[in-house]
Formats: C-alpha cells, sequence, structure tokens
C-alpha cells in the first residue's frame, strides 16, 4: 500500500507542476536540434553512468549508438531488430529446454511431424516471397 499511495503523491504533483509549466515544456519541442541533441546526449551519459556508477556502461551505450547511428544511416528497418530483443531471450530458454528433452540431441527433434513443417516453411517461404518480389506482386513496403 505504501507504493501504491507513493503513487497517488507522485500523480498530484505532476499534475501541479505540469500545469502551470506546460507553456515552458511546448517551447522545448520548437527549440532547435543543435541545442536538444548536446542537452540530450549529456544527459544520457550521466543516466548511463548513474545506473551503476560505471564507465564501461557510458562506453557500451556510446559504442550502442554508433551502432544506431550506422544502422539509420544505412536504412535498416527498426522493427526485426526490436522483435529480436524481445524474442531472443524465450527463444534461448526454450531452446535450452528442447536440448534438455532430448538429452543434447538435436537430430531427435528432427523426427517430429511439426517441427519438420516448420522447417520445410522456413526454407520454401523465402523463396517464394523473392520470386514474387521479383515479378512485382509484393510491394517495397511489405
Amino acid at each position: 500500500w505504501g507504493f501504491v499511495a507513493s503513487m497517488y503523491i507522485a500523480n498530484v504533483l505532476l499534475l501541479v507542476l505540469n500545469l502551470p509549466l506546460v507553456g515552458i515544456f511546448s517551447k522545448v519541442a520548437t527549440a532547435p536540434a543543435h541545442v536538444l541533441i548536446p542537452l540530450i546526449s549529456i544527459m544520457c551519459l550521466i543516466g548511463g553512468y548513474s545506473v551503476r556508477n560505471s564507465m564501461f556502461d557510458v562506453y557500451i551505450m556510446i559504442i550502442f549508438g554508433v551502432v544506431g547511428f550506422i544502422f539509420q544511416w544505412y536504412r535498416f528497418p527498426v522493427v526485426p531488430i526490436i522483435i529480436g530483443l524481445v524474442l531472443g531471450p524465450m527463444l534461448e530458454i526454450n531452446f535450452r529446454l528442447t536440448l534438455k528433452v532430448f538429452s543434447g540431441n538435436l537430430l531427435g527433434v528432427m523426427t517430429r511431424p511439426i517441427v519438420l513443417v516448420f522447417l520445410v516453411l522456413t526454407i520454401i517461404l523465402p523463396i517464394v516471397a523473392m520470386k514474387f518480389k521479383h515479378k512485382g506482386m509484393l510491394s517495397e513496403k511489405a
């Protein structure tokens, strides 16, 4: 109940602070990028350091910022990366469980009919999609 009470207090304080300051907050959105980008970068550096008081976290943040910039530069789609980050840990856990069930023998999994159907679909569907795209049946945005 202490947590719930603190949430109520936080909401009331935000309401009290946000109503009179909404004009100032809206001006932030109109600030030029050459002002906002350094401020946001500094805040990110401070936040990255303050989580564990480790410069390693700051270096990792900078590296992934550069990777993100390269991805944006070469127009990599963001959605597959997010899906991979979200589903990757679940895939790893279930893959370990599968190996445990089959005593580490991955070929034992291949004898299951459902697995074989999914493997065949994994091979066939990209080929079919490439043929449709080559013939102009799929749009670029699909």
